[in-house]
C-alpha cells in the first residue's frame, strides 16, 4: 500500500502506521536474508567438516601405506646382498673356480703320467720275459 505523502488526506497517525508497516516489512526481509544467509553458513561450515573428515581419513591411509612401503623397503635393504660383498664373493669363486681347474689339471697330468709309467713297467717286464723265456729255450 503506496500513499503520496503530499496526499492532503494523510494524518499524523495514517502516517505513523504507513511508516510502521514500511519499517516492518523491512525488517522482516532483512531477517529474512540473515536467516538465508546462517542457512547458507551452517551448510558452508557442515562441508567444511565433512571435507575436513574425508581428508584426515585419506591422509590417515595414504600415512600406513606410506609405513607399509617403508618397511618393505627397509625389509628388502636388510635381505638383499650390497654389490660390494657380491663382487667380493664373486672374486673369492673365481679364484677358487681357477684353483680347483690347476689342481684337475695336474691331476690328470700326474695319473697320465702314472699310466704310461706302469705302461712301460708291464711292456719292459713282458720284453724280459720273453727275451729270458728265448734264452732258456734256446
Amino acid at each position: 500500500m503506496t500513499l503520496a505523502v503530499t496526499d492532503p488526506g494523510w494524518t499524523v497517525s495514517q502516517l505513523e502506521v504507513h511508516l510502521t508497516a514500511l519499517l516492518r516489512e523491512m525488517d522482516r526481509r532483512i531477517e529474512g536474508r540473515f536467516v538465508g544467509m546462517e542457512q547458507s553458513i551452517k551448510v558452508a561450515f557442515d562441508s567444511a567438516a565433512l571435507a575436513v573428515e574425508k581428508a584426515e581419513r585419506d591422509n590417515k591411509g595414504w600415512r600406513e601405506a606410506s609405513n607399509e612401503w617403508r618397511a618393505t623397503m627397509n625389509d628388502r635393504e636388510r635381505t638383499f646382498l650390497p654389490r660390494l660383498e657380491a663382487e667380493k664373493q664373486f672374486a673369492e669363486i673365481s679364484n677358487q673356480l681357477a684353483e680347483l681347474k690347476a689342481l684337475a689339471s695336474s691331476t690328470q697330468g700326474r695319473q697320465l703320467g702314472v699310466g704310461v709309467m706302469w705302461g712301460i713297467l708291464v711292456g719292459g717286464g713282458g720284453i724280459a720275459i720273453a727275451i729270458v723265456t728265448l734264452i732258456l729255450n734256446g
